[in-house]
């Protein structure tokens, strides 16, 4: 009885741990085009230029044919090996453009800020590294950011606009700490502006990356204009992204396991002073072996409570 029991435990346990470790992966519709301009919330067109003088336009801006974009963190050592997967474009396919958003607020990453997390928040990334390739394809964590080039190189025929003024025509002034952007955008379009940074040394290591997210103004979805901060003394860039309206839809760009390396969640000050950084991975499996101990605990310790029980019992009776 005591082995049934014990074994019991333990698929119930193994059973608890594969659901939490499941990802979970959006669906794919029927119907789905493979032209992105057909995908709500996709992205069709990725633009650059360099902030330079008193004023520019729509004109100046530099087209992409590709747009990775990342969410990372400064704490997240297996982000940094998506960040060199980025890197390695620059001699692979320079012109492909990349981003690095930074949303983890409540955590000490210096590079974090409110435009990141709002853009994750549309596209209800799970846990870092994420990558998203042309705003409809993700790849999860360390070991799927390795199929990166895979599925760009897969992406080859199926570029994104090159025209931006067909798309969205503005102009930007220099104001002070702010530059102001004056826009007008076609019609069923969300756009995005914000301002990147090249060459940002993330915090206590040697590494570098391009294309840092530093302020921006995001989901404008008619002519208008906004006024956006940047930083002095540093060259920046002027990223304009325009997407198709709608609740962005992401497909799965690598059938690689998830595996170790992702979801991986800060855990804010208790209030002593001190944090914590845990995987999900790492999280499923010591619930997993405290299962383990519990349920082999509790079949030695259920038994013994009803022996210890009986024997009390039988005291009482005998005092009587």
């Amino acid at each position: 009885m005591r082995r049934a029991t014990g074994a019991l435990s333990i698929v119930a346990a193994l059973m608890a741990v594969s659901l939490l470790m499941t990802p979970i992966i959006v669906a794919e519709e029927d119907g789905m085009s493979d032209d992105p301009t057909l995908v709500a919330g996709s992205t069709i067109l990725a633009a650059s230029e360099t902030l330079f003088g008193e004023d520019g336009n729509s004109s100046q801006a530099v087209a992409a044919p590709h747009l990775v974009e990342l969410y990372t963190a400064t704490w997240c050592i297996p982000c940094r090996s998506a960040e060199a997967e980025i890197e390695s474009l620059d001699t692979w396919w320079p012109s492909i453009m990349s981003i690095s958003y930074h949303p983890s607020l409540d955590s000490p990453d210096e590079l974090s800020t409110n435009v990141s997390a709002d853009i994750k928040s549309r596209y209800g990334a799970q846990g870092y590294p994420t990558l998203v390739v042309d705003g409809g394809w993700s790849l999860l964590g360390e070991t799927q950011s390795q199929d990166l080039r895979g599925l760009l190189t897969s992406r080859v025929d199926n570029e994104l606009e090159g025209d931006l003024e067909q798309r969205v025509q503005y102009s930007w002034s220099s104001e002070g700490a702010s530059i102001v952007v004056d826009f007008e955008i076609g019609e069923g379009l969300v756009v995005d502006f914000l301002v990147v940074r090249d060459s940002v040394t993330v915090p206590g290591t040697q590494h570098q990356v391009d294309g840092v997210v530093r302020s921006g103004a995001v989901n404008q979805t008619a002519n208008g204009s906004v006024e956006i901060v940047i930083e002095s003394g540093v060259v920046q860039r002027l990223i304009t992204l325009v997407r198709v309206a709608g609740e962005p839809l992401l497909e799965p760009g690598s059938s690689r396991p998830v595996g170790d390396g992702m979801g991986e969640i800060w855990t804010p000050s208790d209030g002593s002073g001190s944090t914590s950084l845990i995987s999900r991975n790492e999280a499923c499996l010591i619930a997993f072996i405290g299962a383990i101990v519990v349920g082999s605990q509790m079949t030695q310790t259920v038994p013994a409570l009803f022996r210890r029980g009986s024997r009390v019992s039988a005291v009482i009776e005998e005092e009587e």
